[in-house]
């Protein structure tokens, strides 16, 4: 009897140790499981703040499209109007043709042919369906699945019935329709929404942090009894229940990674560590915007001068500032280092820090996002 009682004891001391390395071990994969979910959901934020930055960017561009064909038909009036001299039409051939209306049609309307939106005004009403103000968290919630749901990696069948026998012993315990009171049901109602999103991610990890979160939370369909099952049988059951988790915790772990590696090997994500990459921390979405922006204020004031010109009958002096390169915004965009010293013939629309194929990459990116359905992407074309 005595040998026997050492033996029993000698077993029970190793399946404790067992037990406890397998808690060990699911504690360390838990916390690089969360690790690496902060590491998704961080790139997928720096993403999701690119894509927005670009298309503010391509929005400006749209405008700044506009505005050259506005320009465009205040240059021919002037024509119309005033008989210029040679050396006017000269000018204005360089300066405002040239310079600034042939840029904005080779580099910014073609640019939009290419796509789905078959030009700038396309893009430019690409929403007029939709009213982002009412219906803005829906919208968002519908982009941001578009972008990153194809980078997931599901859960495998067998492993997905492993989830669900966990989902399935929650979601009878925290059922709205069992709770006791106002407040237990919305604490119900709470569990069940972050129960049924974790159970549709596949997402154990989460699964079980409910699970233990609320181990001791008394409901009526926890047992009080158990009791008297011998020790070593409690035993067996936690270290099984364990290695099963363990075993599913290790293939989400390996989901996430490959989901990771994804994201980052993806065209946004190539972009975003481009982005990461450019010096003072500023990146090329900011740039382009920075850059189109400033293009669309001296557009503006090429239209003014001409404006005031065609009404006037009288050259303004702007011009001529604009033609020897002394007009403040030139030399505010000399600074800045989208405008050569040699003044505004030298501006071109390729000191925008974008290449032609990563603008196309992004407008591709910008038409999909603007389509509920699958489209067939333009023919590219390239200046």
């Amino acid at each position: 009897m005595k040998e026997n009682k050492i033996a029993k004891s000698s077993l029970l001391i190793q399946k404790e140790k067992e037990l406890k390395d397998l808690q060990k071990k699911k504690a360390q994969l838990t916390k690089n499981i969360k690790t690496t979910k902060t590491k998704i959901t961080d790139l997928q934020t720096e993403i999701d703040t690119f894509t927005k930055n670009m298309s503010n960017s391509f929005t400006r561009l749209a405008d700044l499209s506009k505005l050259g064909k506005e320009t465009a038909a205040t240059l021919r009036e002037l024509y119309a109007t005033i008989k210029l001299s040679k050396k006017d039409k000269e000018e204005l051939r360089l300066v405002v043709e040239e310079g600034m209306l042939d840029d904005i049609r080779e580099n910014v309307d073609e640019m939009f042919e290419g796509t789905d939106f078959g030009s700038a005004e396309g893009f430019a009403n690409r929403h007029e369906n939709i009213d982002e103000n009412e219906y803005a968290d829906e919208f968002n919630r519908q982009r941001r699945a578009a972008m990153f749901d194809p980078f997931m990696v599901k859960p495998t069948e067998e492993e997905q019935q492993k989830i669900r026998k966990v989902y399935v012993g929650l979601a009878a315990r925290f059922h709205p329709d069992k709770a006791d009171g106002e407040a237990e049901l919305k604490l119900f109602n709470d569990l069940m929404q972050s129960i049924n999103g974790a159970y549709q991610r596949g997402d154990l990890d989460e699964l079980l942090d409910i699970q233990t979160r609320f181990s001791t939370y008394k409901t009526d369909n926890v047992a009080n009894s158990g009791y008297d099952i011998p020790v070593l049988d409690v035993l067996d059951e936690h270290i099984l229940k364990h290695r099963n988790e363990l075993a599913l915790l290790e293939s989400q772990m390996l989901r996430l990674k490959t989901e990771l590696k994804n994201l980052k090997d993806s065209d946004l994500g190539v972009s975003v560590k481009a982005e990461k990459r450019m010096s003072q921390g500023e990146g090329r979405a900011e740039d382009m915007a920075d850059s189109s922006q400033f293009i669309f204020e001296m557009v503006s004031e090429m239209k003014d001068i001409l404006t005031k010109w065609k009404e006037t009958k009288r050259k303004p002096m702007a011009f001529n500032q604009f033609v020897d390169g002394t007009h403040p915004i030139i030399q505010k965009g000399q600074k800045l280092g989208i405008l050569s010293v040699g003044g505004s013939d030298d501006f071109d629309m390729d000191d925008m820090e974008m290449t032609d194929d990563e603008m196309m990459e992004m407008i591709a990116f910008l038409s999909a996002m603007a389509s509920p359905q699958p489209r067939s992407g333009g023919k590219k074309r390239r200046k």
